[in-house]
């Protein structure tokens, strides 16, 4: 038998990485299938197969502690607050996962959107 996969997902309490983490904890063919939720602001209750780290993706020991053992990485997270709130969050936190998950063997899967607070414009 093959061990439990775990997949750790950032951005757990948006509405993508929400709906992921619903979708396989209901799911009969997810069962061998773990949830590692790295939650920052808002956050989830642990449940059976989902553990919750707690802290921010900017945060490089967080990053650390959260993909240690994992299989899988679902990068979910983003920020729409200040354009420093959106570097710390969409570089620094996709940097610590591709250096912390570097020797893992499995796949990094990245939600690629804009995320400007309201009302920003780049500078012309």
């Amino acid at each position: 038998m093959e061990p439990m996969k775990r997949i750790l997902v950032t951005g757990a309490t948006g509405k993508v990485g929400a709906h992921f983490i619903s979708r396989v904890l209901r799911s009969e063919d997810c069962q061998d299938l773990s949830i590692r939720a790295l939650c920052h602001k808002r956050l989830l209750e642990p449940r059976e197969r989902l553990e919750v780290v707690t802290g921010s993706i900017a945060d490089r020991e967080i990053v650390r502690k959260a993909t240690q053992g994992v299989t899988h990485v679902l990068h979910c997270a983003t920020c729409k607050e200040t354009p420093e709130d959106v570097m710390d969050v969409t570089v620094k936190g996709l940097f610590w996962l591709l250096v912390w998950t570097a020797a893992m063997k499995g796949t990094l899967f990245s939600e690629p959107r804009p995320a400007f607070p309201p009302g920003f414009s780049p500078p012309r």
